[in-house]
């Protein structure tokens, strides 16, 4: 019967896309394949970053670039375009406008890296807010570095500080029937906490205070510096928060009330005639630098780490994981290239399989032994899988903000056994052996059972300690004080000898010039590993996970169905997880 309906949802899944996104597909096909005519860019430039748009990690297909010719902006066209337009005399100014949250800390502090070529021409940076919001801090960040910033004159400032607050459901799913059992190594992995306890562990508020510290700090550096203002009279201002505009401009942190098309006239009229606005998008897009200079292969790794092949995004987004198969290909594809000097390797992931990890890991391990140097970025979150994989790395580069670290390994089983009693389902089952039934849904491990889980998960463990003290050089007792499954601050990394320079992708690739000996000042070509997917192969590959989908649907729906189950989604759904890095859990290596 279960068959019946997932073949049903199955044919149901397959007549939608058939109805609904097949023309759309055809449509987009034969649009993706005209090249658009580019609209020529303006004669006076003021080059304009949103901070509400995306910085995506690594080339994209834009499927509604056929429609509005709109760009996407990546994390290499934000450097090399900001760059280019410090250089470029027809570039008068820079624009941002933000402040509705979506720039957490280490992401304002890629965008302030790029922004040092500009800052440094002398060309003037201006910066409008309608508001700044609750969660908005890393926004202000950025904003703070303009030479002038407006405000709405009815707008508000409204970040108090930072606050990470984590959701525990254990006593949520106690009332349901459902028992989390978790075997974890060390004190400080916390991952599985929110189903198994009730509160902070004493290790994680430990770890979790810091986090909120260093980061913090780093924002109210960064601030104070861009304002020239105290940090005491930044925690003055944040300690009274919320209050309106006037309030922020009496604060210092705001230098000027307008509306955004009174700044808007008053920019363009300072940059000159025919001046107008450009994305950071579209400008780096039209002036991409010339493919000259030695070559550094740029792998990027984000989300969860799977095994298999990287799945795609489709068209209408999702969120992106990193598929062993494919990252690990990628550096051994890179390093095939005759051409390629150094691969960098990006790292943006919070963990995920122990294996596939370790397949990355032995990817970057082969390329080395062929005396390519490997140089690895990481972005907001390196942890766990996330560290493993650029743990043998010849250089490390960390913003002083990334999370980093979560050396352990943590394991955990769901027992839904009590909730079956609660609605009447009854389970009764033949087995080959007493340990036949270890990953069964609806029984709790028995003695035996849990000590063989906490063994293998150990072994699991001691792998991993083992790749990190033979990449960074350290002794098992020093591995072990740094590792237990605790997460870092960068800037305590690189202190404890987990990470080598701080910086962001910039950074990364100077540094790989100097491994590489690259003169200062020479071009190089960036040559993005896997090559990015066409629009035709990323439009089927979403189609063909049709049958995947239907079978999530039906498994969501039977789920979702119960009203206990439902209101505990309901209950956790009231927490928002946006904002502050130092919220991400850092998911378990399995």
């Amino acid at each position: 019967m279960r068959q019946f309906f997932i073949t049903i949802a199955g044919v149901l899944t397959a007549l939608l896309i058939a109805v609904f996104i097949v023309p759309f597909i055809l449509v987009a096909m034969v649009a993706s394949s005209v090249t658009p005519e580019q609209e020529p860019l303006p004669e006076r430039k003021v080059v304009v970053i949103d901070l509400s748009e995306q910085i995506f990690q690594q080339p994209v297909q834009n499927f509604f670039a056929f429609a509005d010719g709109h760009e996407v902006l990546t994390l290499a066209s934000l450097h090399d375009g900001l760059k280019q337009a410090a250089e470029d005399e027809t570039v008068e100014a820079l624009y941002i406008r933000g402040g509705m949250g979506f720039v957490g800390s280490t992401t304002a502090n890629e965008i302030l890296e790029a922004m040092a070529p500009f800052k440094a021409s002398g060309k003037p940076v201006y910066g409008y807010t309608q508001d700044i919001a609750p969660e908005a801090l890393g926004d202000y960040q950025v904003l703070a570095q303009a030479d002038t910033v407006w405000m709405q004159p009815t707008g508000s400032f409204m970040p108090a500080g930072l606050s990470a607050r984590l959701t525990y459901a254990r006593d949520a799913l106690d009332q349901i029937g459902v028992t989390a059992e978790k075997v974890a190594f060390s004190e400080y992995k916390g991952a599985m906490d929110t189903f198994t306890d009730t509160q902070m562990s004493e290790p994680q508020r430990e770890a979790n205070q810091r986090l909120v510290d260093v980061i913090y700090s780093s924002m109210a550096d960064s601030i104070t510096a861009g304002r020239d203002m105290s940090v005491a009279d930044l925690d003055a201002a944040l300690a009274v928060a919320p209050f309106g505009a006037v309030a922020a401009v009496e604060a210092k942190l705001i230098d000027k009330l307008a509306y955004e098309r009174e700044v808007a006239d008053l920019v363009l009229a300072a940059a000159g005639d025919d001046a107008d606005f450009v994305s950071l998008a579209s400008y780096a897009a039209a002036e991409a630098t010339s493919s000259e200079g030695d070559v550094i292969a740029v792998v990027y790794g984000q989300g969860a780490i799977v095994s298999g092949e990287s799945p795609p995004m489709g068209p209408f987004g999702g969120e992106p994981m990193i598929g062993s198969d494919t990252m690990a290909t990628a550096i051994l594809d890179a390093a095939d290239d005759e051409e390629v000097k150094a691969i960098v390797v990006r790292i943006d992931s919070p963990g995920g399989s122990a294996s596939a990890s370790d397949q990355v890991w032995d990817a970057i391990r082969a390329v080395q032994a062929r005396d390519i140097p490997v140089i690895a970025s990481m972005g907001s979150v390196a942890a766990s899988g996330g560290y493993y994989i650029p743990a043998g790395a010849d250089v490390i580069v960390a913003h002083p903000t990334t999370v980093t670290g979560s050396i352990g390994v943590i394991g955990a089983k769901f027992s839904v056994g009590g909730l079956f009693e609660k609605i009447g389902v009854n389970v009764d089952a033949v087995s080959t052996n007493d340990n036949a039934d270890i990953w069964a849904m609806d029984t709790r491990f028995s003695d035996p059972q849990r000590a063989r889980f906490t063994a293998w998960l150990g072994t699991a463990y001691e792998d991993f300690k083992d790749r990190v003290a033979g990449g960074r050089n350290l002794s098992a007792a020093e591995t072990e004080e740094i590792a237990r499954g605790r997460v870092w601050a960068g800037i305590d990394a690189m202190d404890k000898g987990l990470v080598d320079k701080l910086g962001g992708f910039s950074t990364t690739i100077e540094a790989a010039r100097e491994v590489v000996g690259i003169e200062e000042g020479a071009p190089v070509q960036l040559r993005t590993f896997p090559k990015p997917r066409t629009f035709q192969e990323e439009l089927f590959g979403f189609a063909l996970n049709a049958e995947a989908v239907a079978k999530t649907l039906v498994t969501m729906s039977a789920i979702a169905d119960h009203p206990e189950v439902s209101a505990l989604v309901k209950e956790l759904a009231t927490d928002s997880n946006r904002g502050l890095d130092a919220r991400a859990r850092v998911p378990e290596m399995r």
